[in-house]
């Protein structure tokens, strides 16, 4: 089996941002930490297993910015964080969602601050 990573391809940034995301068809909110983010999609941290396939409205805000980034994303992995010495329904699960709508300018500000912090972290 491929992993994820092998998949990709498009260059993820590790970055810690807080997301607020609703499932298709559901009304309530619920809140994720996202473990790297690409032009293509992003990674959440999550308490709980989203089915693939399942459909997600979301937004997020980048640092210094105001307007968040919103976005319709598909589930298409997910799998457990690793964590030695825990158990695996403690642990928190890794969802990879793959945007399926978001406008192309925040497309571009995702690429901008990807470019940013890459330089950054050099100095």
């Amino acid at each position: 089996m491929t992993s994820p990573s092998e998949r990709r391809r498009f260059n993820r940034l590790g970055s810690r941002l807080t997301t607020v995301f609703t499932i298709r068809g559901t009304r309530s909110k619920r809140y994720a930490l996202t473990r790297n983010l690409s032009r293509s999609g992003v990674c959440f941290i999550l308490q709980e297993k989203l089915d693939v396939g399942t459909i997600v409205d979301a937004k997020l805000t980048l640092p210094d910015q105001a307007k968040p980034i919103v976005f319709v994303g598909i589930v298409v992995w997910n799998q457990p964080s690793d964590a030695t010495g825990s158990r695996e329904e403690d642990l928190p699960i890794r969802v990879g969602v793959n945007f399926v709508k978001i406008d192309p300018r925040d497309r571009s500000r995702i690429e901008h601050f990807s470019r940013m912090s890459a330089l950054s972290d050099r100095f």
